[in-house]
């Protein structure tokens, strides 16, 4: 499990020395690592969970194509075939569905969410009828930036994992490039 010649137990510990909670989820280049898996203390994997911070919440889902990894969504329909691309699109849209409904079921404003997902979710609003969440945070294509839209802040942090972090190997500080 090493990414950018580092483990993700190196990587997690780095991050563990902020003394801050450590929010994230896993994208297409995680697949083998367990949804369980628990990297420090401070580390919450938001799949299919909610956390208060304050008077707002964050939530989220794993996964993404090419490889949704352990996603139960795409676990529970890899023996389905409808023809190339559909089935990464019914598991992604299916997996914005329960998020849309466990935010609805938790009984808090969906505009206190903030939504963290691998890739991004352009359907998002239309399932929160006028009332979406605050934020998407999402990765995977393109370059950083931010937009407005049907009434959620997208912001793609993309360009954050397409740089090459480094840790010094003396004092084991983390840097990027």
């Amino acid at each position: 499990e090493e990414r950018f010649g580092f483990t993700y137990d190196e990587f997690f510990a780095v991050l563990e020395r902020l003394r801050k909670p450590i929010y994230y989820v896993l994208g297409n280049h995680d697949s083998t690592i367990a949804y369980d898996r628990k990297f420090s203390k401070r580390s919450v994997h938001l799949h299919d969970q909610i956390v208060r911070i304050g008077d707002f919440f964050l939530t989220g889902f794993s996964g993404s194509h090419p490889d949704w990894g352990h996603n139960p969504v795409a676990r529970s329909w890899k023996t389905r075939s409808k023809g190339p691309g559909t089935i990464s699109r019914e598991i992604r849209d299916e997996n914005v569905k329960r998020l849309a409904l466990r935010i609805k079921k938790s009984g808090h404003d969906p505009r206190r969410f903030i939504v963290m997902t691998h890739d991004r979710c352009y359907k998002l609003h239309s399932f929160f009828k006028g009332e979406p969440p605050l934020a998407h945070l999402h990765g995977h294509f393109g370059e950083a930036n931010q937009n407005f839209h049907e009434g959620i802040h997208y912001l793609n942090l993309s360009k954050l994992s397409n740089t090459r972090p480094v840790i010094n190997s003396r004092d084991r500080r983390f840097t990027v490039n």
